[in-house]
């Protein structure tokens, strides 16, 4: 799990930098919050401090490389973040899940993006 934990990059669309860092967006708060605690830490010389991380995070233009490039590579796991919205993408944005491969969606609990494509196509899973 990255250290926020919900990015909504299939749930919203790309926003500008200036959007990300100066917008009141409850969903992009999670993400400046963390920058702003990381700059702080950093500043004071704080050891643990995660602020590469959340510079790539908040600074960096949203793409699928980006996204796939904020989880940890950890030989026989999927690392992942968890969203709610993430139960409403679309058919399309699933396809997208399946070429990042970098993390699975949540819907309800822990899904695999072949059982999330299974409930698209059952129905069970809406798409709009």
């Amino acid at each position: 799990m990255p250290p926020v934990k919900e990015l909504h990059y299939l749930d919203h669309k790309p926003q500008s930098l200036p959007v990300r860092l100066l917008s009141r967006k409850n969903f992009l708060r999670k993400a400046k919050v963390h920058l702003r605690q990381n700059l702080i830490a950093t500043l004071k010389g704080e050891p643990d401090a995660n602020l590469d991380w959340a510079m790539r995070c908040c600074l960096r233009r949203r793409t699928d490389e980006w996204y796939g490039a904020l989880f940890p590579k950890i030989e026989g796991k999927i690392s992942s973040e968890v969203c709610p919205g993430y139960a409403r993408v679309g058919q399309a944005d699933v396809k997208r899940v399946h070429r990042v491969r970098a993390f699975r969606v949540a819907h309800g609990s822990s899904t695999s993006p072949a059982a999330l494509q299974a409930g698209v196509e059952r129905g069970t899973v809406a798409t709009t």
